[in-house]
Order: C-alpha cells, then sequence, then structure tokens
C-alpha cells in the first residue's frame, strides 16, 4: 500500500511539472514566435527582399495585436489597419482572386468596437465565401452614419451562406465558420457585440446562395461614446 501511495504522489509530481511546464510553454511561445519573426524581417530587410518584410511585419502587426488582450474595445480604425494587413497578406496567396476596398465617411477614430470584431468577418468571407469560387471574389467595407448609428458593413460576392448555417448562426447554436487566424468566427462576434450593446438587432446577415452575403452591424452612436 506504501509502495502504491509513493507511485501515485511521484505521477502526481510528474503531472504538475508537466501542467507547470505546459503554463510555462503558453506564455513564452507567442513572445518567442513574435520576436523571431522581428528578427526574420529585420534580415530580409539587409538582403533588400522588402515584400518578403512587409509580409512579415504585417504577420508580426496582427500577432501583436492578438496579444494585446488589456482593454475591451479599440477603435475601428485600429481594426480597419488591422484588417488591411491581413488582407494584404492574404493578396499575396490569392492574388487577382480577392479584390478588397474600404469605403467610410465617419471619423472611424471616435468609433469604438470590441477587439476582433471586423477582421474575422473579413476572414470568414475570404474563406468560406470567397476561396471557394475559381474565379475569386470581391469583399468591401463600408462604414457610413445613418440617422443616429453607424453601420459597419461587410459585403462580399462569395458563394453565399446556406439558410440553415445562418439561422444557427443568428440563433448563437453553432458556427460552422471559424477564423484560421484567430479561432474567432461569426458567432463569437455576433455574441460579444450582443452582450456589449445590449441590443440583439445590433447584428444581421443576409445572404443569397450563390451571389453573396452583408453582414451589418449596427452602432448607436450614444454607445459608441459610452466606450470611448
Amino acid at each position: 500500500m506504501l509502495h502504491e501511495e509513493e507511485l501515485k504522489n511521484v505521477k502526481m509530481e510528474q503531472l504538475l511539472k508537466e501542467a507547470e511546464f505546459m503554463g510555462l510553454q503558453s506564455q513564452i511561445n507567442p513572445h518567442f514566435l513574435f520576436n523571431t519573426l522581428n528578427i526574420i524581417a529585420r534580415t530580409s530587410m539587409f538582403e533588400n527582399a522588402e515584400n518578403t518584410t512587409k509580409l512579415i511585419l504585417y504577420l508580426s502587426a496582427i500577432f501583436r495585436y492578438n496579444l494585446e488582450s488589456q482593454s475591451d474595445y479599440i477603435t475601428l480604425s485600429k481594426e480597419i489597419e488591422i484588417t488591411e494587413k491581413y488582407i494584404y497578406i492574404q493578396k499575396y496567396r490569392f492574388g487577382d482572386r480577392l479584390k478588397f476596398d474600404v469605403q467610410c465617411n465617419v471619423n472611424t477614430d471616435q468609433v469604438y468596437v470590441p477587439r476582433f470584431t471586423l477582421q474575422p468577418l473579413v476572414e470568414n468571407a475570404i474563406i468560406h465565401g470567397i476561396e471557394p469560387k475559381e474565379s475569386g471574389g470581391s469583399l468591401r467595407v463600408k462604414v457610413f452614419s445613418k440617422n443616429d448609428k453607424i453601420q459597419l458593413r461587410i459585403i462580399d460576392n462569395g458563394t453565399g451562406i446556406p439558410f440553415d448555417r445562418k439561422v444557427k448562426i443568428l440563433n448563437s447554436s453553432g458556427d460552422p465558420y471559424k477564423g484560421h487566424t484567430t479561432g474567432i468566427g461569426i458567432t463569437n462576434v455576433m455574441t460579444r457585440l450582443r452582450k456589449y450593446l445590449s441590443n440583439d438587432e445590433c447584428f444581421k446577415i443576409y445572404s443569397k446562395e450563390r451571389l453573396g452575403t452583408i453582414v451589418t452591424l449596427t452602432f448607436p452612436k450614444k454607445d459608441v461614446d459610452k466606450l470611448a
């Protein structure tokens, strides 16, 4: 019995050490990767590999943004900036198959949104809407003021979302569309927006198969001001 108890204690100690090591890994690895990316970027800069340098710096910026979780809210201008860096990287993969533009008539420095609101929606549109099309497609982000509200729309002419999947997303009963970069899916973005704005109507999806999808986010100006 004593021998068995000793074995259990040894096993428990091993498990605790493994857990401690894994916890340490989770703290070190992101920073190690981030620093390594910067080293590679500097090296490619010295080698006059401008495109490679830009790709690495943009990836590093996205990675840093993912690590910065101190604030729940961020300016929409910062969200757009990170999304444009993500698009720059993706255009190297898709080439002319991916067209992207931003149309904005509001001061996005004064609009606050939950962190990682825009990029996951853009990524989902690319992966699940545009990538399956051999010819590719177009993606547009529109930000505009309407009455006492600010609307953010992500518009694509991709394959569209099947009706049953759209219902599941809107009912928060499962999200088949999760982003590869952050692991954040449409349902995650929707749930956070509804929670922060206390409004179920702030997130809408209009989609037609083979024609495309429009995701509309609505922010009452008074709520946006309170987030600042």
